[in-house]
């Protein structure tokens, strides 16, 4: 079997899109064609004073330190900042502020050459009586400091998404202020011009961002997407244009055949629920689909024999786990083994015909939310013998094509190390308590030597420790977090290759 990753089976039942800025993971979607984004990089800056504000790469001011705290600069030009009434605003490259001093929290979103903000301001209606809270120290005596006997100040928090460069809304809702936090601003981007944010579909346009589809459930694999009509299901692509006249149902059990007599084996997509995970949608014609795979039907009749002589309906009863295989006709099943009191991985193909060993021509992974592989075991990749005696693989994920980040444990104590598969050793061994990827093309890498150090600087491709460990945390587009005797924790930005910090030093 091939080492790689090219088709992890995700056990969050859905596609997973990191939005984070790290170079180590996916790459963010590029602009349309002829559209360009402002190229002069604005580094955050701080002043002795504690203010920040942004220098150039010569570590010239190009927006005077005025904010109390600020952000980094978008690929389309915007960054959050904050007054000193503890107000947040958005400034554009050039200082001038295109969304006033106004909001409780704004966050940023790129999405093609668009820029969305969802701002939240919140307010007081005395109004919604029905949410009025009634307060149990009235006494009417009057010995309680407070004479009311309701809270009639009914905290609200006004929602809105809007695309900056056009000043569009997409999003407009009022809503509790005490539930407001990341409301409504899950967003997606699908390719160059499409992006889900939250159930809704949009398309990005040269005058302005449209609105193509509602009630997007997720997306599945070969691109399209499944929304949810009434009480069923159908297939759409990126347009919003139904794929056929398919229509799909959820059902909370597989349903097959062992020679000849019915099997039901309950599923859920819920983590906390006993039952497999899985989700089940099934056609009018009683095939039965694995979300997030279309592309196959799960068999009606399985062979009753599994492997190493264990019983098929014991396989699928003590089953947590079933999904697709992306460009195979074999379905995973992960199931625990009793007698061996563990977990196991195993296949069936739409024939109803068990397999231990994927195709040849396949290679996939099966990852937990945190990046963290199940399957294929650590020893696939790594053999014992590259582990110390004594110590154990916990967990290993998969960084490039052959490079795997690997966690080593004895007792309570962990390593963390690179793994280059195809040299068949150690691109890093594992003698710090912590590392995380920054940037991958350019080899940068963070690291804690032990569990309460500080944070580092290493360079992969050339061994060498950039920045011995001196910051409290370092994030991919270079800002640091530091703590000053004068100022407490502070942020700025760090030149890697230069190691020139980006403040004004106080005296």
């Amino acid at each position: 079997m091939r080492n790689g990753c090219a088709h992890p089976i995700a056990l969050t039942l859905a596609a997973v899109l990191s939005t984070s800025a790290s170079a180590c993971m996916a790459p963010p979607v590029q602009p349309p064609s002829g559209q360009r984004t402002d190229t002069m990089k604005h580094y955050l800056y701080l002043a002795a004073d504690g203010r920040y504000g942004y220098a150039d790469e010569q570590m010239n001011v190009v927006i005077p330190p005025s904010f109390r705290s600020a952000g980094t600069f978008t690929s389309t030009g915007f960054a959050v900042v904050e007054d000193e009434q503890l107000r947040y605003g958005v400034i554009d490259k050039s200082g001038e502020l295109v969304i006033p001093f106004r909001y409780r929290n704004i966050y940023l979103r790129v999405a093609g050459n668009r820029t969305l903000a969802r701002t939240e301001r919140t307010y007081t209606n005395r109004l919604r009586f029905w949410e009025w809270r009634f307060l149990p120290g009235f006494s009417i005596t009057g010995g309680s400091s407070d004479s009311r006997l309701f809270d009639t100040e009914v905290k609200r928090a006004h929602v809105k998404i809007t695309v900056l460069e056009t000043n569009q809304t997409i999003y407009s809702q009022r809503v509790p202020a005490a539930s407001s936090y990341g409301q409504q601003f899950a967003i997606r981007p699908l390719g160059r011009l499409h992006f889900l944010q939250g159930n809704r579909l949009f398309k990005l346009t040269d005058r302005k961002v449209k609105r193509l589809a509602r009630h997007i459930f997720d997306e599945v694999d070969g691109g399209l997407l499944l929304q949810q009509r009434g009480n069923g299901f159908r297939l759409i692509d990126r347009e919003g244009k139904p794929t056929s006249g398919t229509r799909y149902r959820q059902v909370d059990s597989l349903h097959t055949a062992i020679n000849g007599l019915s099997l039901s084996i309950p599923v859920s997509s819920n983590r906390y629920d006993d039952a497999c995970r899985a989700m089940v949608l099934a056609d009018d014609e009683g095939h039965q689909y694995i979300f997030p795979d279309f592309s196959k039907a799960f068999p009606a009749r399985i062979d009753a024999a599994a492997v190493h002589g264990v019983a098929a309906d014991t396989v699928l009863r003590t089953a947590r786990l079933i999904s697709g295989m992306p460009g195979t006709d074999r379905f995973m099943l992960r199931w625990f083994n009793r007698q061996a009191s563990w977990f196991e991985h195993t296949m069936v193909d739409t024939a109803g015909h068990w397999h231990m060993d994927p195709p040849l021509d396949n290679t996939f992974t099966v990852v937990i939310p945190s990046g963290d592989i199940l399957w294929p075991p650590a020893g696939h990749t790594v053999p014992e013998e590259a582990v110390e005696t004594g110590w154990r693989i916990a967990a290993y994920s998969n960084i490039a094509d052959k490079l795997y980040e690997v966690t080593i444990k004895r007792d309570s104590t962990e390593r963390m190390g690179v793994w280059d598969a195809e040299a068949g050793d150690w691109r890093w061994k594992p003698e710090h308590h912590y590392i995380r990827c920054l940037n991958l093309r350019q080899g940068y890498w963070t690291f804690k030597p032990g569990k309460d150090s500080l944070y580092g600087l290493y360079h992969l491709p050339s061994d060498r420790v950039v920045i011995p460990p001196k910051y409290h945390d370092m994030s991919a587009d270079g800002t640091v977090s530091y703590y000053d005797e004068k100022l407490g924790y502070t942020r700025f930005y760090v030149n890697w290759q230069t190691q020139q910090e980006f403040r004004e030093k106080s005296n």
